[in-house]
């Protein structure tokens, strides 16, 4: 693996604001890029909505498939809720992932799920490329 990935994350930002914290690397020898989108509060909401709607976290349970690739990236969605009222800020985290047996129905709702994460998309709040702490002050 050269250490590349692309991770997107929609969570709120220390001011309780929704927003997508975009995070991306080419290789290992470069420097992780962040770009930081807003959410409305309204589309946040309605994606909750589909996820429960349409049993988005049913498909976490998913037979393990005995296909796997050892030289492709692989995508995956995790999802991580925090449990209001459970002792310790109980947190339960779901995930779906490529090497799953998954049915056409199945693979359609993960489409819709990825497009709609997508629209969630608003104004670019902040980018930071990483090169300043990638290599230091000195250049």
């Amino acid at each position: 693996m050269e250490g590349a990935f692309h991770r997107d994350t929609l969570e709120k930002n220390g001011e309780g604001n929704w927003v997508v914290v975009c995070r991306e690397r080419g290789s290992i020898d470069e420097p992780e890029c962040v770009t930081t989108c807003s959410v409305s509060d309204a589309d946040a909401l309605r994606f909750e909505q589909f996820i429960k709607k349409r049993r988005i976290l049913s498909l976490s349970k998913r037979l393990k498939s005995p296909v796997f690739l050892t030289d492709y990236s692989p995508w995956s969605a995790e999802m991580v809720f925090d449990c209001p009222g459970s002792v310790g800020n109980r947190r339960i985290t779901v995930r779906l992932e490529q090497y799953r047996i998954y049915t056409r129905p199945d693979l359609k709702r993960i489409d819709e799920m990825t497009d709609m994460f997508y629209d969630l998309l608003g104004d670019v709040i902040s980018v930071d490329d990483g090169y300043e702490d990638f290599y230091g002050d000195d250049e």
